[in-house]
């Protein structure tokens, strides 16, 4: 990625790249989203590329739109990036929300092709203090590998996306039945961003949660006094400190044995790290 050269004359407190040959400076600003249906920046640039995205984000279905003329653009068409002065960039989508991009935002820019050397300075976004605008421009690919590890650890607390397992609707279940289980890989820690609970059964019931940490099996209960459906979903995991060690199975498990053909269910939203 080249960092491209265009003028606009508004501070930044962001990175700086300055020629040792001049006093011209430019600044890149990396913003990171997760996408909304409508997201509304304010920020002055006269550049706007995209830095990186999950991989299986449709760029087509994201569009951006520049200060109020709503003449929207794919993030597919972008390419290299779009030269043009902006106070305000629009983003929308239907079909990606809830998925992660980071942008990169050119500003500042007063800029002069006397010198290919370059210094850095108030550097925040971990490039070399001292590199060629291709060394930049390499550190940039970096940042790219690895920008989705932060935003993970920002949504969830840990650089991992949970994801959902659910147990197949079981018919009457005898007491202590497990509802629905998942291992966890030896070398890594089991982490429970929420769960998924269902019965019609009008009696009620209590969910046990389970896990083993240090060998120790840990629980929490969720009391039903009667039929009903929980979908619960936190950005802290609900075992935080306490992670279903290497080897060990995270379980849900009913305390009391169902009524005769009453309905039950459970899921897990897990990840491990």
């Amino acid at each position: 990625m080249s960092l491209p050269p265009l003028p606009i004359p508004t501070p930044s407190p962001t990175s700086t790249i300055t020629q040792t040959s001049s006093s011209d400076t430019r600044s890149y600003t990396v913003i990171p989203l997760v996408l909304r249906s409508q997201v509304e920046i304010d920020i002055n640039g006269d550049w706007f590329g995209l830095l990186s995205y999950e991989s299986d984000l449709n760029l087509d279905n994201v569009l951006v739109s520049f200060n109020n003329n709503y003449s929207w653009l794919p993030l597919s068409a972008i390419g290299a990036g779009v030269i043009t002065p902006f106070e305000k960039i629009f983003i929308q989508t239907t079909t990606e929300v809830g998925k992660s991009l980071s942008l990169l935002i050119g500003g500042q820019a007063k800029f002069s092709l006397a010198s290919q050397g370059v210094t850095i300075s108030r550097d925040l976004v971990g490039l070399a203090r001292e590199a060629t605008l291709d060394a930049i421009s390499t550190n940039v690919g970096i940042i790219t590998t690895n920008i989705n590890y932060p935003l993970n650890q920002i949504r969830w607390g840990q650089p991992v996306e949970p994801n959902w397992v659910y147990g197949a609707v079981t018919t009457g279940p005898t007491a202590g039945a497990v509802l629905v289980s998942q291992g966890v890989s030896s070398g890594y820690n089991g982490y429970i961003w929420g769960y998924f609970l269902s019965t019609n059964d009008t009696a009620g019931n209590t969910f046990l949660i389970k896990w083993t940490y240090n060998n120790t099996t840990y629980q929490q209960m969720v009391v039903f006094g009667g039929a009903g459906t929980v979908n619960f979903i936190t950005n802290k995991a609900i075992n935080s400190g306490l992670p279903a060690q290497g080897n060990s199975t995270m379980t849900i498990s009913i305390l009391n044995a169902g009524s005769t053909n009453a309905l039950y269910m459970a899921g897990l939203l897990w990840g491990q790290v």
